[in-house]
């Protein structure tokens, strides 16, 4: 929906918005855990959120389709590290992990079922591309608050 009533792509076109946030995600996992070596867990929230919100925010100012689709695989990289990691630094949670670990599972599944509505009224309400970059640039905000509350 967001490539063809967004930024006007063809169906097949289109359909190439998957493929391409699940390669951003393939990439971004294969080089996270090298780089949160380097640079620490927290750090690389920060740079993950920052990414989102800032991919977004251009996925919503310039809705052409190679910008989408590039927004689309960018997002996939910057986004694949953030819950793996939250999951790790939740597990060295002292003195209860499992209770830290349960809370960011229950986050994660509450997201997954508000996500779709809220984005259904914010696309009624505004237009598709804007609710979901607005939404995604506001949450990747958060992230990188967050990760820098934790570093």
């Amino acid at each position: 929906m967001l490539l063809r009533d967004g930024a006007g792509a063809s169906a097949a076109v289109a359909a190439l918005g998957h493929p391409l946030l699940q390669a951003g995600i393939l990439t971004g996992r294969a080089g996270a855990d090298r780089i949160r070596a380097r640079a620490g867990a927290a750090t690389v929230i920060v740079w993950c959120g920052t990414g989102v919100a800032v991919v977004c925010a251009l996925l919503v100012a310039v809705p052409a389709v190679p910008v989408v689709l590039t927004a689309v695989y960018l997002t996939g990289v910057a986004v694949s590290p953030v819950l793996p990691l939250v999951f790790s630094l939740a597990g060295s949670v002292r003195p209860d992990p499992g209770a830290a670990i349960a809370q960011v599972g229950a986050a994660g599944y509450a997201g997954l079922l508000a996500g779709p509505a809220v984005l259904g009224v914010l696309g009624g309400v505004l237009s598709l591309p804007v609710a979901i970059g607005g939404l995604v640039v506001v949450l990747g905000t958060v992230i990188a608050l967050a990760g820098r509350r934790t570093a």
